[in-house]
């Protein structure tokens, strides 16, 4: 099997799969006494790794820097090391099983590490993806990273460790941390957390009491799709929940997933390092997660595992409907208080057969390029963002399907050939005005567009899309409507100057 049918599959042992079916699932946060949340599978037991060879006590070895815990003093050539950044702290720290955790200073990070004799290697080592603001604590943390890669000979001397890397053109140079490695869940703040805050279940993108960035209904990638995910389930929008899933033979039918969440009140999430398998057209991601759940009855809980998610490259999906990013399965089980945060994410997905994404897979919500990707339905100006990137991209199943169900747009044969001569689009969006009426949302968006023929001539359109989304908490039944098209008018405008001026006065 190769690796990406691998990722299709939740690798779990079979006693364990056995009687995971005869008790009834429930969702994270739930008073579950020990079972695993609905929609995701008992994880399986790990087997026992094998024993590293023993070492000498003249050399010292692996039993010497397990259970240790450092921070970085300075790092560089011998002799004219620099400190660490002002106001930064970078750590390592060395686990009994051979797994080395720690922080960059920006990102959290975790591997693993092999001491033979006085010589000491780092291999798989992923790292979250989140960008710090301070421009010279990402360049240390790049550094860092780096010199764990070409780690050699290393000293360890009372409170202080010595790590040669680079052939020995430069040091890193520890001391001694009196204080135990990461919190359970990392703090606010802390790299590689997304945060996110539980809305009234009434509560409507646009409507009055509600905050613009409460809603999320984003696959534009792995991260994305996640925080979409657990938002839905904080605002107890269970059908949007369930629409995430791809595979529905993972999380059963839809009253039993949602009975599962019964009693979650809300959930956080953390997500580590993303790896990635491409290959024949599919894409699939692993993201290990740590979920701290809050239960009705005020109650903490905490699960750790690997989410699997899938998508099918849209510019290979030839007709309607289109798929969009998905969740295809999931491995949690309930995580031991003991446990740091930073090593249940570097644990999370190990055996699947991934490579670590080098750059951040979060898309940048204002370039609708063909060399971003956007599929975001959080708000209006978002979606429209979303449909002309496809448009851009070429991706006309996908542009498709941004128009609802009974929308006024031509078949899709017909639509598909009215973009035959248009290589790219700008969008600007104007005032968007918004009305709620027994319970849908009605949005209408004026909006100046600029599109480049295949012959490279511009042209100017200005004009009108009406948007509507229906209450996703008063969807009680699949399949989940998100926020779509429901019709637009555009005109040509002869020169820049009348279409800003026409989208100034627009009145949709």
């Amino acid at each position: 099997m190769d690796g990406r049918k691998k990722l299709a599959y939740v690798v779990v042992v079979l006693l364990a799969l056995a009687l995971a079916a005869c008790t009834p699932q429930a969702g994270p946060g739930a008073d579950t006494g020990g079972q695993t949340p609905a929609g995701e599978t008992p994880a399986g037991e790990t087997p026992a790794a094998e024993e590293s060879p023993p070492f000498s006590a003249e050399t010292g070895g692996e039993g010497d820097l397990a259970n240790t815990q450092w921070s970085l003093v300075s790092m560089g050539a011998p002799g004219a090391e620099a400190p660490v950044v002002a106001g930064s702290t970078i750590t390592l720290a060395f686990e009994a099983a051979g797994q080395a955790t720690g922080s960059g200073g920006c990102n959290s990070y975790g591997g693993e590490y092999r001491v033979e004799g006085n010589t000491l290697s780092f291999s798989n080592v992923a790292s979250t993806l989140m960008a710090c603001l301070d421009e010279a604590v990402m360049a240390q943390e790049a550094q860092y990273f780096q010199a764990l890669e070409t780690a050699g000979e290393f000293e360890l001397a009372g409170d202080t460790l010595a790590i040669w890397y680079d052939g020995g053109q430069g040091v890193l140079n520890f001391a001694r941390a009196s204080a135990p490695p990461g919190p359970a869940y990392p703090g606010p703040g802390t790299p590689g957390v997304i945060e996110i805050t539980p809305g009234p279940a009434e509560a409507t993108p646009g409507a009055a009491g509600s905050e613009p960035e409460s809603y999320s209904d984003d696959r534009s990638g792995p991260v994305e799709l996640l925080r979409s995910y657990f938002n839905a389930i904080n605002r107890r929008e269970y059908t949007r929940a369930y629409s995430y899933w791809e595979n529905l033979d993972q999380v059963g039918d839809f009253e039993q997933f949602q009975q599962g969440y019964a009693e979650t009140q809300s959930v956080r999430l953390a997500a580590g390092a993303i790896g990635s398998d491409a290959g024949a057209g599919q894409v699939y991601y692993a993201v290990p997660v740590v979920l701290e759940a809050q239960t009705t009855n005020g109650a903490t809980q905490r699960f750790a595992g690997c989410y699997i998610l899938h998508l099918s490259q849209p510019g290979i999906q030839g007709a309607p409907p289109f798929q969009p990013l998905g969740i295809v399965s999931a491995v949690v089980e309930e995580a031991s208080g003991e446990a740091s945060a930073e090593a249940l994410l570097a644990e999370g997905c190990q055996g699947q057969n991934t490579s670590p994404i080098t750059t951040a897979p979060s898309a940048d919500p204002l370039d609708i390029s063909a060399d971003n990707y956007i599929d975001n339905r959080s708000g209006p100006a978002e979606l429209l963002r979303s449909y002309f990137n496809a448009v851009n991209r070429h991706e006309y199943v996908r542009a498709y399907t941004y128009w609802e169900e009974g929308a006024e747009v031509p078949p899709f044969a017909e639509f598909e050939q009215g973009y035959a001569n248009t290589e790219s689009v700008e969008l600007e969006v104007g005032q968007i005005t918004d009305g709620v009426a027994a319970g849908n949302t009605y949005y209408d968006v004026p909006v100046l567009l600029r599109a480049q023929t295949t012959d490279g001539a511009v042209q100017l359109f200005v004009g009108c899309y009406r948007l509507h989304l229906g209450s996703p908490a008063a969807q009680a039944q699949p399949p989940f409507r998100p926020l779509g098209i429901m019709a637009a008018t555009v005109q040509e405008a002869a020169s820049e100057a009348e279409a800003t001026a026409l989208l100034g006065s627009a009145e949709c």
